[in-house]
């Protein structure tokens, strides 16, 4: 029996949390931001690829139209989660994200600053949509408390290898 693509992928990730107090987002020479301050907190997670996730990078493969992964999103509530999962537990805050690049293939990088006041709160979970407000899911992780209060900033670097 053959397996279609999407059932054979194996993607090493990495997800990298960076929280920063005493911060302010600025930008380089390229309009590229990032963040200059004091490191308050990092943390260091796996990801788990959703079935719809799978779906997405299968068919960006093979070639075929889909919509983008652009926005990630910040929650308070970890565990419950699966292979079949669409949405984080108890989300908080989605913003566009600040870049996604693959410059050093066959690494893709996917980026997010939240800024002061946005996405405040204790959080242990994250994820990667194609949609501002609902849309499909690409994967989601859990991870140690990141207690973001309303002055600091929080990165998000997500690695895919392909």
């Amino acid at each position: 029996m053959l397996l279609e693509l999407k059932d054979q992928l194996i993607i090493p990730t990495e997800v990298e949390l960076i929280l920063y107090t005493d911060a302010k987002i600025l930008y380089d020479c390229n309009g590229r931001a990032y963040v200059k301050g004091k490191i308050k907190q990092r943390e260091q997670s796996h990801n788990t690829i959703v079935t719809n996730g799978h779906s997405y990078i299968s068919n960006k493969m093979s070639g075929k139209a889909v919509d983008w992964m652009r926005n990630m999103a910040v929650g308070t509530t970890s565990g419950g989660k699966g292979a079949g999962t669409n949405a984080l537990e108890t989300e908080i805050a989605r913003i566009y994200m600040t870049d996604w690049e693959n410059t050093v293939l066959p690494v893709t990088v996917y980026r997010a600053i939240f800024d002061a006041g946005v996405g405040t709160g204790n959080l242990v979970e994250a994820g990667i949509f194609d949609d501002q407000l609902a849309g499909n899911m690409l994967c989601w992780a859990d991870y140690g408390v990141i207690n973001k209060t309303i002055n600091d900033i929080l990165e998000i670097r997500w690695s895919h290898t392909y």
